[in-house]
């Protein structure tokens, strides 16, 4: 969910005896429900504001429905990252107090040209290519 205001926002919930014939409001992207008109424009206008800030990347000044597909995006990229590396990359960056962009070439660079255990590989065997997993590494 989207911060606003460096908050988590949270969703107006439904409200409360909805009776099949009234008439009521939707958010087209968030599905709230309102009764009232004003508290709908109100809170589409806040939706349309660049306050927003996607709470995995930290990208600031989107609206909601920026904020949102940029999370979307984040978490196809934090799904599709190797799982053999997840503990070797936050040991590196737990309690590290370096710079962000420092912290990323850092590790980057540790790495770019290292193997860890589980890490699937491929390697040429008498001109053939062949699929590996790492099963240890040799100081």
């Amino acid at each position: 969910m989207p911060l606003f205001k460096k908050k988590p926002h949270v969703l107006q919930p439904v409200p409360r005896n909805l009776r099949a014939e009234e008439e009521v409001f939707v958010v087209r992207f968030t599905r709230e429900v309102f009764r009232d008109y004003d508290e709908y424009i109100s809170n589409v206008l806040r939706y349309r504001q660049k306050m927003w800030t996607c709470r995995l990347t930290g990208k600031t000044g989107l609206t909601y429905e920026e904020a949102v597909a940029s999370e979307e995006q984040a978490l196809v990229k934090v799904r599709e990252f190797p799982e053999c590396y997840e503990w070797p990359v936050l040991n590196a960056v737990h309690h590290s107090q370096m710079r962000l962009d420092e912290l990323v070439a850092q590790v980057y660079q540790t790495y770019k040209e290292s193997y860890v255990p589980e890490e699937e590989v491929t390697a040429t065997i008498n001109g053939v290519s062949v699929r590996c997993r790492v099963t240890g590494i040799n100081p």
